[in-house]
Protein backbone atom coordinates (compact mmCIF):
# COMPACT_ATOMS: atom_id res chain seq x y z
CA UNK A 1 0.00 0.00 0.00
CA UNK A 2 2.79 2.38 0.96
CA UNK A 3 4.41 1.87 -2.28
CA UNK A 4 1.18 2.53 -4.38
CA UNK A 5 0.66 5.44 -2.53
CA UNK A 6 4.05 7.00 -3.53
CA UNK A 7 3.44 5.77 -6.90
CA UNK A 8 0.13 7.85 -7.12
CA UNK A 9 1.74 10.55 -5.28
CA UNK A 10 5.04 10.86 -7.65
CA UNK A 11 2.27 10.57 -10.92
CA UNK A 12 0.72 13.57 -9.33
CA UNK A 13 3.76 15.58 -8.99
CA UNK A 14 4.82 14.60 -12.42
CA UNK A 15 1.56 15.75 -13.84
CA UNK A 16 1.80 19.04 -11.96
CA UNK A 17 5.26 19.70 -13.50
CA UNK A 18 4.88 19.19 -16.66
CA UNK A 19 1.52 20.90 -16.98
CA UNK A 20 3.46 23.89 -15.24
CA UNK A 21 5.90 23.50 -18.26
CA UNK A 22 3.11 22.99 -21.07
CA UNK A 23 1.73 26.08 -19.90
CA UNK A 24 5.39 28.23 -19.44
CA UNK A 25 5.66 27.23 -22.80
CA UNK A 26 2.75 28.33 -24.75
CA UNK A 27 2.80 31.43 -22.84
CA UNK A 28 6.31 32.45 -23.97
CA UNK A 29 6.08 30.89 -27.47
CA UNK A 30 2.86 29.73 -29.14
CA UNK A 31 2.08 33.70 -29.01
CA UNK A 32 4.70 34.17 -31.80
CA UNK A 33 3.28 33.38 -34.67
CA UNK A 34 6.81 33.66 -36.38
CA UNK A 35 8.97 32.13 -33.69
CA UNK A 36 8.81 28.19 -33.88
CA UNK A 37 11.37 26.70 -32.06
CA UNK A 38 13.01 23.09 -32.50
CA UNK A 39 12.40 20.47 -29.77
CA UNK A 40 15.92 21.05 -29.24
CA UNK A 41 15.29 24.37 -28.41
CA UNK A 42 12.49 24.17 -26.34
CA UNK A 43 14.27 21.40 -23.67
CA UNK A 44 16.88 24.02 -23.65
CA UNK A 45 15.09 26.61 -22.67
CA UNK A 46 12.82 24.96 -20.18
CA UNK A 47 15.63 23.82 -18.64
CA UNK A 48 17.50 27.48 -18.41
CA UNK A 49 14.36 28.96 -17.66
CA UNK A 50 14.05 26.60 -14.43
CA UNK A 51 17.62 26.79 -12.82
CA UNK A 52 17.68 30.34 -13.41
CA UNK A 53 14.88 32.13 -14.30
CA UNK A 54 16.66 34.42 -16.24
CA UNK A 55 14.07 37.09 -17.31
CA UNK A 56 14.98 37.52 -20.45
CA UNK A 57 12.59 39.79 -22.22
CA UNK A 58 12.06 38.22 -25.75
CA UNK A 59 10.91 35.34 -23.64
CA UNK A 60 9.23 36.92 -20.99
CA UNK A 61 7.51 39.47 -23.36
CA UNK A 62 5.19 36.32 -23.98
CA UNK A 63 4.02 36.98 -20.28
CA UNK A 64 2.17 40.02 -21.25
CA UNK A 65 -0.77 38.21 -22.81
CA UNK A 66 -3.28 35.64 -21.53
CA UNK A 67 -3.60 32.98 -23.86
CA UNK A 68 -1.84 32.11 -27.26
CA UNK A 69 -5.26 32.66 -29.22
CA UNK A 70 -4.91 36.35 -28.07
CA UNK A 71 -1.89 36.62 -30.83
CA UNK A 72 -4.15 35.95 -33.58
CA UNK A 73 -6.92 37.85 -32.55
CA UNK A 74 -4.08 41.15 -31.97
CA UNK A 75 -2.78 40.90 -35.59
CA UNK A 76 -6.49 40.59 -36.98
CA UNK A 77 -7.27 43.49 -34.90
CA UNK A 78 -4.42 45.56 -35.94
CA UNK A 79 -4.46 44.67 -39.43
CA UNK A 80 -8.42 45.68 -39.82
CA UNK A 81 -7.19 48.97 -38.34
CA UNK A 82 -3.99 49.76 -40.44
CA UNK A 83 -5.38 48.81 -43.74
CA UNK A 84 -9.07 50.69 -42.94
CA UNK A 85 -8.50 54.40 -44.13
CA UNK A 86 -6.53 55.72 -47.29
CA UNK A 87 -4.72 58.29 -45.45
CA UNK A 88 -1.34 57.39 -44.84
CA UNK A 89 1.47 58.51 -41.77
CA UNK A 90 5.22 58.39 -41.95
CA UNK A 91 7.98 59.98 -40.38
CA UNK A 92 10.94 62.22 -41.68
CA UNK A 93 13.63 59.66 -39.95
CA UNK A 94 16.78 60.96 -38.27
CA UNK A 95 18.87 60.06 -35.30
CA UNK A 96 20.42 56.92 -34.00
CA UNK A 97 18.43 53.81 -33.13
CA UNK A 98 17.25 55.12 -30.09
CA UNK A 99 15.79 58.08 -31.50
CA UNK A 100 14.05 55.68 -34.50
CA UNK A 101 12.71 53.49 -32.18
CA UNK A 102 10.87 56.78 -31.04
CA UNK A 103 10.16 57.96 -34.12
CA UNK A 104 8.49 54.56 -35.30
CA UNK A 105 6.83 53.99 -31.75
CA UNK A 106 4.84 57.36 -31.91
CA UNK A 107 4.07 57.60 -35.74
CA UNK A 108 2.14 54.47 -34.58
CA UNK A 109 0.34 55.39 -31.69
CA UNK A 110 -0.51 58.98 -33.89
CA UNK A 111 -1.56 56.56 -36.84
CA UNK A 112 -3.55 54.52 -34.76
CA UNK A 113 -5.53 57.40 -32.93
CA UNK A 114 -6.10 58.93 -35.96
CA UNK A 115 -7.09 55.82 -38.08
CA UNK A 116 -4.76 56.67 -40.26
CA UNK A 117 -2.13 53.64 -41.86
CA UNK A 118 1.74 54.14 -40.90
CA UNK A 119 4.07 53.58 -43.62
CA UNK A 120 7.66 52.02 -42.83
CA UNK A 121 9.83 52.59 -45.91
CA UNK A 122 11.76 49.19 -46.60
CA UNK A 123 15.20 50.73 -45.86
CA UNK A 124 14.58 51.97 -42.25
CA UNK A 125 16.82 50.57 -39.78
CA UNK A 126 14.33 49.54 -37.69
CA UNK A 127 12.81 46.93 -39.94
CA UNK A 128 16.08 45.74 -40.05
CA UNK A 129 16.65 45.27 -36.18
CA UNK A 130 13.11 44.25 -35.21
CA UNK A 131 10.70 42.23 -36.74
CA UNK A 132 8.20 44.64 -38.04
CA UNK A 133 5.51 43.05 -39.54
CA UNK A 134 4.85 42.84 -43.22
CA UNK A 135 1.39 44.22 -43.17
CA UNK A 136 2.55 47.14 -42.21
CA UNK A 137 3.64 48.76 -45.68
CA UNK A 138 6.83 49.40 -47.17
CA UNK A 139 5.89 52.17 -49.29
CA UNK A 140 3.36 54.80 -50.21
CA UNK A 141 1.07 53.85 -52.81
CA UNK A 142 1.85 56.17 -56.51
CA UNK A 143 0.25 59.66 -56.50
CA UNK A 144 0.21 60.01 -52.45
CA UNK A 145 1.32 63.44 -50.71
CA UNK A 146 2.20 64.23 -47.71
CA UNK A 147 1.64 67.01 -45.60
CA UNK A 148 4.36 67.83 -43.23
CA UNK A 149 4.00 68.40 -39.82
CA UNK A 150 6.29 69.81 -37.05
CA UNK A 151 6.60 68.85 -33.45
CA UNK A 152 6.74 72.41 -31.66
CA UNK A 153 9.85 71.00 -29.33
CA UNK A 154 11.97 67.69 -28.12
CA UNK A 155 10.53 66.52 -25.93
CA UNK A 156 7.12 67.77 -25.10
CA UNK A 157 3.81 65.96 -26.20
CA UNK A 158 2.11 67.68 -29.30
CA UNK A 159 -1.32 67.45 -28.55
CA UNK A 160 -1.88 68.84 -32.34
CA UNK A 161 -1.06 65.45 -33.43
CA UNK A 162 -4.45 63.98 -32.10
CA UNK A 163 -6.68 65.79 -34.40
CA UNK A 164 -4.52 65.22 -37.35
CA UNK A 165 -7.79 63.34 -38.89
CA UNK A 166 -9.13 66.38 -39.47
CA UNK A 167 -7.02 67.68 -42.02
CA UNK A 168 -7.93 65.17 -44.22
CA UNK A 169 -4.59 64.38 -45.47
CA UNK A 170 -0.94 61.69 -45.47
CA UNK A 171 1.08 63.11 -43.53
CA UNK A 172 4.70 63.19 -42.46
CA UNK A 173 6.27 63.82 -39.24
CA UNK A 174 9.09 65.80 -38.01
CA UNK A 175 11.33 65.06 -35.87
CA UNK A 176 12.53 62.93 -32.22
CA UNK A 177 8.36 63.10 -30.98
CA UNK A 178 10.11 61.58 -27.62
CA UNK A 179 7.49 61.52 -25.69
CA UNK A 180 5.62 57.89 -24.31
CA UNK A 181 2.46 59.92 -24.69
CA UNK A 182 2.24 59.45 -28.20
CA UNK A 183 2.18 55.78 -27.91
CA UNK A 184 0.85 54.76 -24.78
CA UNK A 185 -2.32 53.73 -26.97
CA UNK A 186 -0.12 50.64 -28.34
CA UNK A 187 2.25 49.33 -25.90
CA UNK A 188 1.06 46.32 -26.27
CA UNK A 189 1.84 46.24 -30.10
CA UNK A 190 4.80 47.76 -29.42
CA UNK A 191 6.29 45.09 -27.35
CA UNK A 192 5.53 42.41 -30.38
CA UNK A 193 7.27 44.63 -32.92
CA UNK A 194 10.06 45.51 -30.97
CA UNK A 195 11.34 41.56 -31.16
CA UNK A 196 14.88 41.65 -32.26
CA UNK A 197 15.52 39.67 -35.77
CA UNK A 198 18.18 37.92 -34.28
CA UNK A 199 16.78 36.84 -30.84
CA UNK A 200 17.41 33.40 -30.91
CA UNK A 201 21.42 34.20 -31.16
CA UNK A 202 21.30 37.25 -29.01
CA UNK A 203 19.39 34.77 -26.55
CA UNK A 204 22.04 32.11 -26.44
CA UNK A 205 24.67 34.62 -25.91
CA UNK A 206 23.24 36.77 -23.35
CA UNK A 207 22.61 33.25 -21.65
CA UNK A 208 26.29 31.99 -21.74
CA UNK A 209 27.13 35.64 -20.60
CA UNK A 210 24.80 35.72 -17.39
CA UNK A 211 25.94 31.77 -16.53
CA UNK A 212 29.42 32.72 -16.45
CA UNK A 213 29.16 35.85 -14.38
CA UNK A 214 26.87 33.95 -11.59
CA UNK A 215 29.78 31.32 -12.03
CA UNK A 216 32.70 33.72 -11.22
CA UNK A 217 30.71 35.45 -8.70
CA UNK A 218 29.64 32.30 -6.91
CA UNK A 219 26.00 33.46 -6.59
CA UNK A 220 23.12 31.19 -5.95
CA UNK A 221 20.38 31.29 -8.32
CA UNK A 222 19.47 27.57 -7.90
CA UNK A 223 17.77 28.41 -4.39
CA UNK A 224 17.03 32.00 -4.68
CA UNK A 225 16.14 33.85 -7.41
CA UNK A 226 19.02 36.33 -9.42
CA UNK A 227 17.78 39.68 -9.77
CA UNK A 228 19.26 41.09 -13.01
CA UNK A 229 19.78 45.24 -13.00
CA UNK A 230 21.03 46.47 -16.07
CA UNK A 231 22.80 49.75 -15.78
CA UNK A 232 23.38 52.08 -18.67
CA UNK A 233 25.94 54.66 -18.20
CA UNK A 234 26.22 57.17 -21.73
CA UNK A 235 29.80 59.04 -21.34
CA UNK A 236 31.05 59.45 -24.34
CA UNK A 237 33.01 62.48 -25.41
CA UNK A 238 30.08 63.60 -27.59
CA UNK A 239 28.06 63.96 -24.54
CA UNK A 240 31.16 65.69 -22.31
CA UNK A 241 32.51 68.08 -25.45
CA UNK A 242 30.59 68.09 -28.60
CA UNK A 243 26.76 68.36 -26.63
CA UNK A 244 28.10 69.61 -23.62
CA UNK A 245 26.91 73.43 -24.82
CA UNK A 246 23.42 72.30 -25.97
CA UNK A 247 22.65 71.22 -21.94
CA UNK A 248 23.92 67.67 -22.30
CA UNK A 249 24.56 66.64 -19.04
CA UNK A 250 26.56 63.07 -18.20
CA UNK A 251 25.59 61.26 -15.21
CA UNK A 252 28.18 61.34 -12.27
CA UNK A 253 29.44 58.24 -10.37
CA UNK A 254 27.61 59.56 -7.30
CA UNK A 255 24.65 59.03 -9.70
CA UNK A 256 25.71 55.59 -9.69
CA UNK A 257 26.24 54.71 -6.43
CA UNK A 258 23.23 56.10 -5.07
CA UNK A 259 21.11 54.06 -7.68
CA UNK A 260 22.53 50.65 -6.93
CA UNK A 261 21.81 51.36 -2.95
CA UNK A 262 18.55 51.80 -3.85
CA UNK A 263 18.04 48.39 -6.18
CA UNK A 264 20.04 46.98 -3.21
CA UNK A 265 17.36 48.31 -0.10
CA UNK A 266 14.46 46.34 -2.17
CA UNK A 267 15.88 42.95 -3.88
CA UNK A 268 18.27 40.32 -2.68
CA UNK A 269 20.59 38.35 -5.06
CA UNK A 270 21.49 41.21 -6.83
CA UNK A 271 23.67 41.14 -10.56
CA UNK A 272 24.42 44.63 -12.07
CA UNK A 273 25.49 44.54 -15.73
CA UNK A 274 26.79 47.29 -17.11
CA UNK A 275 26.34 49.03 -20.62
CA UNK A 276 28.38 52.46 -22.08
CA UNK A 277 29.82 53.65 -24.60
CA UNK A 278 33.19 54.53 -22.50
CA UNK A 279 33.71 51.10 -20.32
CA UNK A 280 36.87 52.06 -19.10
CA UNK A 281 35.61 54.84 -17.23
CA UNK A 282 32.91 52.53 -16.03
CA UNK A 283 35.21 50.11 -14.24
CA UNK A 284 36.97 52.94 -12.48
CA UNK A 285 33.62 54.39 -11.31
CA UNK A 286 31.04 52.16 -11.32
CA UNK A 287 31.88 49.02 -8.76
CA UNK A 288 30.41 46.57 -7.00
CA UNK A 289 31.50 43.19 -5.69
CA UNK A 290 28.20 42.04 -7.90
CA UNK A 291 28.78 43.90 -11.16
CA UNK A 292 29.75 42.76 -14.79
CA UNK A 293 30.72 44.50 -17.57
CA UNK A 294 29.25 44.25 -20.79
CA UNK A 295 31.49 42.46 -23.36
CA UNK A 296 29.62 42.66 -26.62
CA UNK A 297 30.87 44.99 -29.03
CA UNK A 298 27.50 44.75 -30.97
CA UNK A 299 25.11 48.08 -29.97
CA UNK A 300 22.20 46.00 -30.81
CA UNK A 301 23.36 43.18 -28.83
CA UNK A 302 24.20 45.44 -26.08
CA UNK A 303 20.73 46.70 -26.29
CA UNK A 304 19.23 43.66 -26.44
CA UNK A 305 21.08 42.66 -22.99
CA UNK A 306 19.42 45.59 -21.43
CA UNK A 307 16.13 44.73 -22.32
CA UNK A 308 16.89 41.11 -20.51
CA UNK A 309 17.36 42.66 -17.48
CA UNK A 310 14.66 43.02 -14.50
CA UNK A 311 15.38 46.35 -14.06
CA UNK A 312 16.93 49.82 -15.09
CA UNK A 313 19.26 52.30 -14.03
CA UNK A 314 19.20 54.92 -16.92
CA UNK A 315 21.93 57.25 -17.87
CA UNK A 316 20.98 59.59 -20.67
CA UNK A 317 19.82 59.75 -24.25
CA UNK A 318 17.06 57.64 -26.19
CA UNK A 319 19.15 54.67 -26.28
CA UNK A 320 19.06 54.12 -22.37
CA UNK A 321 15.70 55.02 -22.67
CA UNK A 322 15.03 52.24 -24.68
CA UNK A 323 16.99 49.45 -22.66
CA UNK A 324 14.91 50.53 -19.59
CA UNK A 325 11.76 50.49 -21.68
CA UNK A 326 11.94 46.79 -22.99
CA UNK A 327 13.28 45.47 -19.49
CA UNK A 328 10.11 46.57 -18.12
CA UNK A 329 10.64 46.56 -14.68
CA UNK A 330 11.51 49.06 -12.21
CA UNK A 331 13.34 52.68 -13.62
CA UNK A 332 15.73 55.07 -12.20
CA UNK A 333 16.62 57.87 -14.61
CA UNK A 334 19.59 60.85 -14.09
CA UNK A 335 17.31 63.45 -13.56
CA UNK A 336 19.76 66.64 -13.57
CA UNK A 337 19.34 66.41 -17.12
CA UNK A 338 19.37 68.70 -18.96
CA UNK A 339 21.35 71.55 -18.06
CA UNK A 340 18.88 74.34 -17.05
CA UNK A 341 18.61 77.27 -18.99
CA UNK A 342 20.38 75.65 -22.33
CA UNK A 343 18.67 75.34 -25.59
CA UNK A 344 17.59 71.47 -24.62
CA UNK A 345 16.25 72.66 -21.03
CA UNK A 346 13.49 74.97 -22.97
CA UNK A 347 12.27 72.13 -25.43
CA UNK A 348 12.18 69.57 -22.70
CA UNK A 349 9.73 68.33 -19.92
CA UNK A 350 10.51 65.39 -18.36
CA UNK A 351 6.40 64.86 -17.43
CA UNK A 352 6.22 64.11 -21.36
CA UNK A 353 9.46 62.39 -21.57
CA UNK A 354 10.09 60.20 -18.85
CA UNK A 355 6.51 57.29 -17.75
CA UNK A 356 5.09 58.74 -14.07
CA UNK A 357 6.11 55.32 -12.69
CA UNK A 358 10.44 55.93 -13.43
CA UNK A 359 12.15 57.08 -10.16
CA UNK A 360 14.02 60.51 -10.83
CA UNK A 361 17.18 60.64 -9.13
CA UNK A 362 20.12 63.22 -8.91
CA UNK A 363 23.91 62.53 -8.28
Amino acid sequence: MATAASAVRGLVIFGAISVAVWMWYTDTFVNFDDFHPTVTEVRESVESHLKNETALFFVREGHHFVSPDMSEAWKKDTRSWINSTGHFIMTGVSGGLGNRMFQFASMYGIAKRNNMTPVVLESIQIREVFRIPDYIPRSLPPGVKLVKFHEKKYAFYDNRTETLYKKGQSVQLFYYLCSWKYFQNVEDDLRRHFRFRNEAHFRKQIDAFFDTALLELGINNKGEKVTYIGIHARYGKDMRIVYEHMGYTVAPSSYYTKAIRYFENIYKNILFIVVSDDMSWCRKNIQHPRIRYNPFKDPILSLALLGSCNHTIMSVGTFSWWGAWLAGGDVVYYKDWPKPGTHLWWRTNHEDYFPPKWIGMSG
